[in-house]
């Protein structure tokens, strides 16, 4: 596969992790705070990304499962503090400064989600799926 039609297969399934990030979000705010609901939205949608990555995007069938999840959590763990800092700062501080009123929670949510794709997708591609 094309490195072109790599990304663009890594952009769909950042998608679809997505939107299972932001459904889980809603289902954990149930019982946690938002700042606590991220954390655990975001479990589900690294573990989405990792298996549809590797079934779909890396293909990976070899034997490494244990050592291409380690490192897909490492560099999540980065994507995900990234994340949660800017849709933090978004929702409690920059939106409420501009009066942004249209779904502040969830445009934080999205945005911070999106900050960390390019660099998460060169490091999976060199680092985590790398034969």
């Amino acid at each position: 596969m094309s490195t072109s039609h790599q990304f663009i297969a890594f952009a769909l399934v950042g998608l679809a992790s997505t939107i299972f990030n932001l459904a889980s979000r809603y289902g954990f705010e149930l019982f946690f705070t938002y700042e606590f609901s991220l954390i655990g939205a975001n479990a589900v949608g690294v573990i989405s990304a990792f298996l549809m990555n590797r079934w779909f995007v890396f293909r990976s069938t070899d034997s490494q499962l244990l050592t291409e999840l380690t490192r897909f959590v490492a560099v999540n763990l980065v994507g995900i503090a990234v994340a949660w800092g800017v849709a933090v700062l978004l929702y409690r501080q920059v939106f409420p400064a501009l009066a942004v009123t249209w779904h502040p929670d969830l445009l934080a949510h999205a945005i911070g989600i999106a900050v960390p794709v390019l660099p998460n997708y060169f490091a999976h591609k060199v680092w985590t799926f790398n034969r």
